[in-house]
């Protein structure tokens, strides 16, 4: 019978080790137990100054080895520790915040013959990850004990899993609202997707999350004994049947009982879990935590991956007005959009779902010409990215992409992969070098960032969130709809924003109260306001952004026009970002700067005055192009104020935000040169 290869370290007795953050404010105690102790494992312990953030919280993981079919116990051996810090300036390939970051962090390292544990503890988060040594017979994870035990029953915001696909626990789309409940609260009998943030007392907040999935299962989140919170994993699946949603999926039918296997003789690092820990809300969303913890990038030429905005089509349900031609999935319709997109210097135009079969992207509609689209969009300067679902594209990936990469195609959007088994993980890597062989870049949807997007920078987004296309079908519940979408923005923006790029999709111009609002999927509307939808292009971040409405609805009146105009000059990725003010789940105040230019946004979820601390800006004087709620959007969402505001760096800019509100400004030394901005 196999023992359980915990992290059982019999060479030190009860021994602490402690490494603490640059700052001195994180303190990170690892407990290595002795050999006769009844949990056979580690312990660690996390605490911020004088708040204990975990207290006492077990890890193991059970390590095998198979050889003729057996599974074989193996001795842990002797086991050393080692310390160390980590000063260095990073500049990122491709990351929306910054192109400069310093990375500080004190590590600590545990060897033993099989396996050693890395611990790394940053001013804004402690996490550890286990390396697995190389072996000459093939190695089996049956389970990895994640337990993150906290000190008090407090709350949480909590996504759970739904939208199962084939009544498959994992197999799920990754997107949540987020249900507010004490620890003890939590439901039994379900899972939660990570990022999952807890509030501790004094308004500190952890966010648990991981990264670095390489040849390894994704982490899920349950409710564990007390005021824990267990991490689970989807088993090895072998057998799978086509289904779920609209027959796009992969559902898993048959699984093995371990959670990965390795048949080379590489080591293999596990993922980093993440424990982030922010005394202010402004550091969520200024942390670089997750980015600094993902494998580093294996791409040396990243010139070619071109980064910005999209045209899209699919939200808007290729809604064309006043066109000599019927809009639909057909040429026609495409040459369109790539005409808006040239107009207004937008690089790309997505073809979504309805231009090929479901089971493979060699079968296009007779409606639709691709080739001839990418060569009248490649005279315009725009690049056409492809819809296609996971199972189409895996039907015979190399062969599809030299297909589409010869003929002109920039890229693929890859829909409904809906799991993190080791079996997708294995094939995203596949598909990440494929695609980087090929140059082409890649946005993942039913899915969530996985550290793969620093490992391969030409996978540029990933949805995994509750976004906008969730107005195509939510209905009216009494005289409000069922979810608080105001807040929910506010929550996604700051938890689900944590772990990554998030492809959230915005820009709907046809803008509704609570009042107003009605479901329609061919004309769906927001709810709030006009410069709630603009904001979100500055809050939001992501190199690879949507426009999420039709060519039509932008340029519809001259008002459409200049927000229009605005929302195609805000860039998606950035040389400095300053969080100005922020609180999780109400209102965010962010400013960004690209070269000389400074994008400020700002949203919140009710009304509220915010005061703008423009000590950000250098010396000089600016010119804001200012596009604000106004009073008229109690009832009518659409309204908004346009002005031109002069700034210096010791000025004060009042905003009033009303409900589900924003600004957006673009601000310079000189006037924006911008057609249509006066």
């Amino acid at each position: 019978m196999a023992a359980l290869m915990a992290v059982c370290l019999s060479a030190m007795a009860d021994e602490v080790l402690t490494v603490s953050s640059p700052d001195g404010h994180i303190r990170a105690e690892v407990k290595v137990l002795s050999s006769e102790s009844l949990d056979r494992c580690m312990q660690w312990r996390v605490s911020h100054d004088n708040t204990v953030v975990l207290d006492w919280s077990p890890l193991s993981l059970d390590l095998r080895y198979v050889s003729d079919g057996k599974l074989l116990e193996e001795e842990i051996g002797h086991v050393k520790s080692m310390t160390g810090s980590c000063n260095r300036e990073l500049k990122p390939q491709i990351y929306p915040k910054r192109n400069s970051i310093q990375e500080q962090y004190n590590w600590l390292k545990i060897y033993c013959s099989s396996l050693s544990i890395d611990w790394r503890v940053y001013n804004d988060g402690a996490a550890y990850r286990y390396t697995v040594n190389a072996s000459e017979l093939p190695t089996r994870v049956m389970s990895e004990n994640v337990n993150f035990r906290f000190a008090g029953d407090y709350e949480a915001y909590i996504p759970y899993e739904n939208d199962l696909r084939a009544g498959e626990h994992m197999c799920v789309s990754f997107e949540s609202f987020y249900d507010k409940q004490r620890l003890s609260e939590m439901y039994k009998d379900s899972l939660s997707i990570t990022p999952l943030c807890v509030n501790l007392p004094d308004g500190k907040r952890v966010l648990l999350t991981e990264t670095g999935l390489q040849s390894y299962p994704g982490m899920f989140l349950k409710k564990g004994e007390g005021n824990s919170l267990i991490g689970t994993q989807a088993c090895v699946p072998t057998e799978f049947m086509v289904g779920g949603a609209s027959d796009y999926n992969l559902v898993p039918t048959r699984r093995t009982d371990y959670i990965a296997q390795w048949s080379d003789r590489k080591q293999h690092e596990l993922p980093w879990r993440i424990v982030g820990i922010f005394a202010d809300d402004k550091q969520i969303l200024n942390s670089d935590l997750v980015y600094l913890l993902s494998p580093e990038s294996v791409l040396d030429d990243v010139s070619w991956i071109k980064l910005g905005q999209s045209t899209w089509d699919w939200w808007n349900d290729w809604n064309l007005e006043g066109v000599d031609f019927e809009p639909g999935i057909n040429n026609r319709t495409y040459e369109y959009y790539a005409d808006f997109a040239s107009r207004h210097g937008i690089p790309y135009l997505i073809v979504d779902d309805g231009w090929s079969t479901h089971g493979s992207l060699r079968d296009m509609i007779s409606d639709l010409d691709i080739k001839r689209l990418v060569d009248y969009a490649a005279e315009k300067q725009v690049g056409v990215i492809l819809w296609g679902s996971y199972r189409a594209l895996m039907s015979d990936m190399e062969g599809q992409m030299d297909y589409y990469a010869k003929m002109g195609v920039k890229g693929f959007k890859i829909d409904f992969l809906d799991r993190d088994d080791q079996v997708i993980i294995d094939d995203l890597e596949r598909m990440a070098h494929c695609a980087a062989a090929h140059h082409l870049i890649l946005d993942l949807h039913g899915f969530k960032p996985t550290g793969i997007q620093r490992r391969w920078p030409n996978v540029v987004s990933f949805e995994g969130v509750k976004g906008l296309e969730v107005f195509k079908w939510e209905a009216r519940k009494g005289k409000v709809t069922e979810n608080d979408h105001p807040r929910n923005v506010m929550l996604a923006t700051f938890i689900r924003g944590f772990s990554g790029p998030m492809d959230y999709t915005p820009g709907g111009m046809d803008n509704a109260t609570y009042k107003s609002y009605k479901q329609d999927t061919h004309r769906p509307q927001t709810i709030g306001t006009r410069c709630n939808q603009l904001a979100m292009f500055v809050c939001m971040e992501t190199p690879f952004q949507m426009l999420a409405d039709s060519p039509t609805e932008y340029e519809k009146n001259s008002d459409n026009m200049a927000c229009t105009e605005l929302l195609s000059c805000i860039p998606t990725t950035y040389d400095e970002t300053v969080v100005l003010d922020a609180k999780l789940g109400e209102y965010i105040v962010i400013a960004r700067r690209k070269g000389s230019n400074w994008y400020l946004g700002a949203m919140t979820n009710e009304p509220r005055t915010i005061t703008v601390d423009c000590s950000f800006l250098g010396q000089g004087y600016y010119t804001a192009s200012l596009f604000s709620d106004c009073s008229k959007n109690k009832k009518d969402a659409k309204a908004y104020s346009r002005k031109s505001v002069d700034l210096t760096s010791k000025s004060q800019l009042k905003l009033k935000l009303e409900y589900a509100g924003g600004a957006a400004a673009i601000i310079s030394h000189r006037v924006v040169t911008v057609k249509s901005i006066k």
